[in-house]
């Protein structure tokens, strides 16, 4: 790589696993999904996998790819996750399109940059997918958060309430994302880079930023739990700022649903998981 940089991949375990499940020589894969949106009852796919395949042994090494160097596969990882007690054929032939992209991107991982005379500051993504999953109608939640040109935090999850609506769901997804900003904070002050300003979440719903920024309450927001208004608080205190981001640049996109081709290149692209 080139000077001032820091990469990390994870390709001699990809390489592991493409031997371990035959997957050597496999056709290849643009993005980590074959179907958009996987349930536990799938017509013509019902039939129980669980003592047949190593589903579960094959979705817990994903899963270590995805928590160590590859947000990029984190939302198809954390659907796959759902299905371990009973797999059927379309989840372990998407758990195996999942390793079939990783292997098609195998030489990819997160490539960091050092910063020039600007000081190292953060900043964060935060999206969800209203009512993603088809057996619980629960949202699911993205955040990523950023550093000198890739991920250094994220997360793809279903959140634990049913949301009424998107921007209800988006609010909760705010507030995991502003939780993991202190975090965020506190460790980079630690270690020598104060943030002097609040740190910057780009949001792309609308009503979420204005429930975000107003401590006004009405008949459509009182029903929303007490303790998701933590982010208010943190914009009071100047940790945080919420800042609107067009739905087209929302990175975190990636971390919630399936993505065409070109749209999950470029936000991969985006979060640092580059050819290295």
């Amino acid at each position: 790589m080139a000077t001032g940089t820091i990469s990390l991949d994870q390709s001699h375990y990809v390489k592991e696993l493409s031997e371990r499940f035959q997957m050597i020589g496999c056709k290849a894969a643009d993005t980590p999904y074959i179907h958009s949106k996987l349930s536990q009852n799938i017509p013509d796919a019902s039939e129980d996998l669980r003592d047949k395949v190593p589903y579960s042994e094959l979705v817990g090494a994903l899963n270590f790819i995805a928590c160590g160097t590859r947000p990029d596969i984190a939302h198809a990882v954390g659907t796959l996750s759902r299905f371990q007690k009973r797999p059927n054929n379309m989840h372990w032939n998407s758990a195996k399109r999942a390793l079939r992209y990783l292997i098609t991107t195998l030489n990819y991982g997160l490539v960091y940059r050092r910063g020039t005379a600007t000081p190292t500051i953060a900043h964060a993504y935060s999206d969800s997918d209203w009512a993603a999953d088809i057996d619980t109608r629960r949202s699911c939640s993205g955040r990523l958060h950023m550093l000198n040109g890739a991920a250094t935090s994220w997360r793809s999850r279903l959140q634990p309430v049913v949301a009424l609506s998107s921007t209800e769901a988006e609010y909760i997804a705010l507030c995991d994302a502003a939780r993991e900003t202190v975090w965020h904070r506190m460790l980079l002050e630690q270690l020598g880079f104060p943030q002097k300003d609040p740190t910057k979440i780009l949001e792309d719903n609308n009503g979420c930023a204005a429930i975000a920024n107003n401590r006004r309450s009405d008949a459509r927001t009182k029903h929303i739990d007490v303790k998701y208004h933590y982010v208010r608080d943190l914009i009071e205190q100047g940790q945080v700022d919420i800042d609107r981001c067009d739905t087209e640049k929302m990175v975190a996109d990636l971390l919630t649903k399936a993505l065409s081709i070109n749209k999950y290149a470029w936000c991969r692209q985006r979060m640092g998981v580059i050819h290295i």
